[in-house]
């Protein structure tokens, strides 16, 4: 009928449906790919054309049943039946058209028939499937939970770390039915080495053997998770070529390995074997792995158990060997506070009594009942009560022990001196109280005394030696005075004059011993000022002509350095005086008197004069004063430098005992000649 006028439009109508199927391909309803576009469209077209030349039903309701079997959606069948109509209104004539739509709407009806009852057919199939699916995922499910109740059952049920994870592994490997599970951690000493510390599967012999050490990091699946801290999935045991690694058994075809993670840090890990191809999907991974987690926090709760229980066994004996240990030194302290000569008081923070030794209560007559609770002053006389308050101070402020000499006082008012020595007792940094400890020196202030009474007479009585000896050492020197009257020699008056200054350098030591506070040594610096004065003076020096310049450090000698040192001093500043400076010639005398820090002494004197006669040995001269010099710097084992440029210079030098000399700050003076020092 219609048949010619559809053929001569085949193409044009396989374009409008592939157009029609087009703009499904963007829908949201869609299931084609663009590849199957084109290809549905010319068959459609030739299965009704078909249709057109044979008329069987049957064909058209197998095809639809195809199409629905291939996924093909209700809404492209339905494009194909539009597009059929389209066409029939567009190439068939209008006498042909009641025909032609019959026809289509038979062939339109046997299509949408096959095709819902082969989607019903098709979506009970699914639902049937889904519905079995979805049973096997609550059994799972409930496997999973079982097994994650079953697990924190033991671990709350035993605090055995080796018979939780024993327990633990088996629950597992028998709830979800996988072939072996082990357990490795890492050890605590050694984090290179992990452990297998429990382990079950359904052939015995071929278990790895218990404590089983791997290498961290190393080639087997379990080390290689451990350092990644990441879970590891092997699919198909024999695809991936890990017939090295002895944790894994033969028959396993399939392994996930987990790691154990408690407070971020990896401990071990859990291997799982399976006996099946792909046995672990990705919920199957996530729930173990949270089954993994849960082992690992309670595996390190049971270790934090036993790390405690150690430590509280430990921390027992500790306590015991110090409850021990304070019970010796308790007695110690009691027998040192019932045994002590001392009166010795614990005090409060605020300075009141608290204890008592026995020697206290002897030494101040007192009951406890009387003198507990009351402040520390009340042991002292009311002189002494303020330097007991400052002791009290100084030592809370201070934080050191502190002593104080005081007059105390007995319950009877008769009173005693008592040294009282105070510390500051502190407990976490706070201040908790003092001790203090008395005892009577009423005998030993009376010796001190007494000592310091003799000690008085004695400094009298070497105080008037000094000056007897100073005033013979004048009288020695007026009668040489006296006997250079009697003679008109000049050499003679010469020798007279240069023995009594001898004299009075000799007896100016003496003098300034007994004018001391200190009767054993003398204030070097100072004699030497006014030993000089003198010479110059003696010698009626013009000082206008002849300057003097005294450098000198602050020395302390005692009688036996002081005079041979005076005399030298006196014997070349004589000299100089004496010859250096002919025919009023102007010039200058130098005496200077230091000391370095080794303790080396040094005394110069040095003038700008004429000079000595070259060649002149000081150890070879018949000079007396040179004699002198030279003896005299023998007794102090000093050395004797002379230097003849530009004037003359004496250097002597020579050390002291430590416990005969101070050094303090250098004085400098610049005297002129008969300058008063």
């Amino acid at each position: 009928m219609s048949l010619q006028h559809f053929l001569e439009h085949r193409d044009a109508m396989a374009l409008r449906l592939r157009k029609s199927l087009d703009d499904l391909l963007y829908s949201h309803r869609s299931y084609l790919r663009p590849s199957q576009v084109h290809r549905i469209a010319i068959d459609e077209i030739d299965s009704f054309l078909g249709y057109l030349q044979d008329e069987d039903l049957g064909k058209v309701t197998a095809r639809a049943a195809l199409r629905a079997e291939q996924g093909l959606s209700l809404e492209a069948v339905l494009k194909v039946v539009t597009g059929l109509n389209e066409a029939c209104h567009l190439w068939i004539p209008c006498e042909d058209q009641p025909n032609a739509v019959v026809t289509i709407n038979a062939y339109s009806t046997a299509l949408m028939q096959g095709y819902t009852q082969a989607r019903e057919a098709i979506i009970l199939n699914e639902q049937e499937r889904i519905r079995g699916a979805l049973q096997r995922t609550l059994v799972r499910y409930n496997l999973w939970l079982q097994t994650s109740a079953e697990v924190s059952r033991v671990a709350t049920s035993t605090l055995n770390l080796n018979k939780f994870l024993t327990a633990s592994v088996n629950l597992i490997r028998g709830n979800l039915g996988f072939h072996a599970v082990s357990l490795f951690l890492l050890s605590k000493e050694n984090p290179n080495v992990a452990a297998l510390m429990a382990s079950s599967s359904g052939l015995e012999p071929s278990v790895p053997k218990k404590y089983q050490r791997l290498k961290v990091p190393g080639a087997s699946l379990v080390s290689q998770c451990l350092i990644k801290g990441q879970p590891l999935v092997v699919s198909d045991v024999l695809a991936a070529e890990v017939n090295d690694d002895r944790t894994i058994l033969a028959d396993s075809r399939s392994i996930v390995v987990l790691p154990l993670i408690s407070r971020a840090k990896v401990i071990g890990g859990i291997l799982i074997q399976s006996v099946d191809l792909a046995a672990f999907n990705e919920e199957d991974v996530t729930r173990l792995q949270t089954l993994a987690d849960q082992l690992a926090n309670a595996i390190q709760n049971a270790r934090l158990y036993h790390e405690l229980e150690a430590h509280s066994e430990s921390l027992s004996q500790a306590v015991y060997a110090r409850t021990i240990e304070l019970q010796k030194t308790k007695e110690r302290a009691e027998a040192i506070l019932n045994n002590s000569p001392d009166g010795i008081l614990l005090l409060g923070s605020d300075g009141t009594i608290e204890l008592c030794n026995p020697a206290f209560y002897d030494m101040f007559e007192y009951n406890e009942r009387e003198i507990i609770s009351q402040p520390l002053k009340r042991l002292a006389e009311a002189k002494s009560v303020e330097a007991t308050n400052k002791l009290l101070h100084a030592s809370l402020t201070e934080g050191l022990t502190k002593r104080v000499e005081i007059v105390a006082q007995r319950k009877d008012e008769t009173t005693f001196n008592a040294g009282m020595a105070l510390a500051a007792m502190y407990t976490a940094g706070e201040l908790s109280g003092f001790v203090c400890s008395l005892r009577d020196i009423t005998e030993q202030v009376r010796a001190e005394e007494r000592i310091k009474a003799s000690l008085r007479e004695k400094e009298v009585l070497l105080r008037e030696i000094h000056h007897r000896v100073k005033n013979n050492l004048q009288v020695i020197s007026s009668l040489l005075a006296l006997q250079a009257g009697y003679t008109d020699d000049d050499h003679a008056n010469q020798l007279f004059r240069e023995s009594q200054n001898r004299v009075r350098s000799m007896a100016l030591v003496h003098e300034r011993l007994y004018q001391s506070h200190d009767l054993a040594r003398i204030d070097f610096a100072e004699y030497v000022h006014e030993l000089v004065g003198r010479l110059f003076r003696s010698y009626v020096i013009d000082q206008d002509k002849v300057q003097l310049e005294i450098t000198a450090d602050a020395v302390y000698l005692d009688i036996d350095m002081a005079i041979p040192c005076g005399l030298i001093i006196n014997e070349l500043v004589s000299n100089a005086l004496k010859h250096a400076f002919p025919d009023e010639r102007h010039g200058k005398v130098m005496v200077n008197l230091r000391t370095d820090s080794n303790g080396l002494h040094t005394i110069i004197v040095r003038d700008d004069g004429v000079g000595f006669p070259e060649g002149l040995n000081v150890h070879k001269t018949e000079s007396l004063g040179l004699q002198l010099v030279t003896s005299l710097a023998g007794q102090l084992n000093a050395t004797i430098g002379l230097l003849q440029t530009g004037g003359t210079t004496f250097e002597i030098r020579f050390a002291l005992p430590k416990e005969s000399e101070f050094v303090s700050t250098p004085r400098n003076k610049r005297l002129k000649a008969g300058a008063r020092t």
